[in-house]
């Protein structure tokens, strides 16, 4: 009987590991798109370096569309600043690509008042078109270690979906190795 109770235990206790996903990346996160290659790309970030997404290749990335004039971006940045802190894994990169409407923006103090953790560049329509263009402002795509534009979120995102997704994105990648 207490052989029973052991292989019992033991068989359940291997169930609810296999169930909960401690073997896997889980659950595979909601997309608001199919897959489709992300264009290639050569940006200079506001401290002067070069941003190319042949550096980016093999990693996470996630390119969120922001402008100074956008009340939702001004809430959302503070959020993904402290993400980008959370997440420690370098294989996880943020861009703040600023889209640059009105002449003579101070988009270098905004920058600095926003104390970024992460590049920002200011971009032409040109670039975010390459993408399938923007809808509203703020929004975040985001790119497989494939170099796969994976997911899109128009206007403000809520914090935790981005997390969630990243998180799984991350438990993916690690598989992978």
């Amino acid at each position: 009987m207490r052989m029973r109770i052991c292989c019992l235990l033991l068989s359940t206790a291997w169930l609810v590991a296999c169930i909960t996903g401690c073997s896997g990346p889980g659950q595979p996160p909601q997309r608001s798109i199919s897959p489709l290659p992300a264009p290639d790309f050569t940006l200079k970030a506001l401290d002067g370096t070069q941003m190319s997404s042949q550096d980016l290749k093999g990693k996470i990335v996630v390119l969120n569309f922001w402008a100074t004039w956008s009340p939702g971006s001004a809430r959302e940045i503070p959020e993904l600043i402290r993400l980008r802190h959370e997440i420690k894994n370098p294989n996880v990169v943020f861009l703040g690509i600023c889209v640059a409407s009105k002449s003579g923006e101070n988009i270098q103090a905004f920058a600095h008042d926003m104390n970024f953790n992460y590049p920002v560049a200011v971009v032409e329509s040109s670039f975010y078109e390459q993408f399938g263009g923007i809808d509203a402002i703020p929004s975040t795509l985001i790119i497989d270690p494939d170099w796969r534009l994976v997911n899109r979120y128009t206007g403000r995102l809520r914090i935790e979906e981005l997390n969630t997704e990243l998180d799984y994105m991350q438990s993916e990648l690690k598989h992978r190795k």
